[in-house]
């Protein structure tokens, strides 16, 4: 099964927390970070990413908004950033600016490394 998870940050301490998204308005967002005995977090509703359900070369999760490094067979290395892309025929997440047939994210994990090295929220 799939797991669904959220990660935005925190608007007390801008740490970064992941768990579920049982409240999310341009406003205000709420992520809950244990299912047992639930622990509320406020986060800026800017800085919500979904977990896209891939982990990257180093087996960290990654989400929409993050900046991966895409490290090719010949060494040399870009930077993307994950993207959600609900406007085209082919709803996914997927790389910015990645020139493929197929999904960049999919072909690139399978083919290439890929790390995460920060998010476009970080500073």
């Amino acid at each position: 099964m799939r797991e669904i998870l959220f990660r935005g940050k925190r608007v007390d301490t801008g740490e970064w927390v992941e768990g579920k998204l049982p409240y999310h308005t341009e406003e205000k967002s709420i992520i809950c970070t244990n299912d047992y005995i639930p622990i509320e977090y406020v986060i800026d509703p800017s800085t919500v990413g979904q977990y896209i359900g891939i982990k990257d070369s180093h087996k960290r999760k990654i989400f929409e908004g993050d900046k991966i490094r895409v490290v090719y067979e010949n060494g040399d290395w870009d930077i993307r950033v994950v993207r959600y892309y609900a406007h085209h025929d082919y709803p996914a997440f997927d790389l910015d600016g990645y020139e493929s047939e197929a999904n960049g994210i999919s072909e690139s994990i399978s083919v290439n490394k890929v790390y995460v090295t920060g998010n476009i929220h970080d500073k």
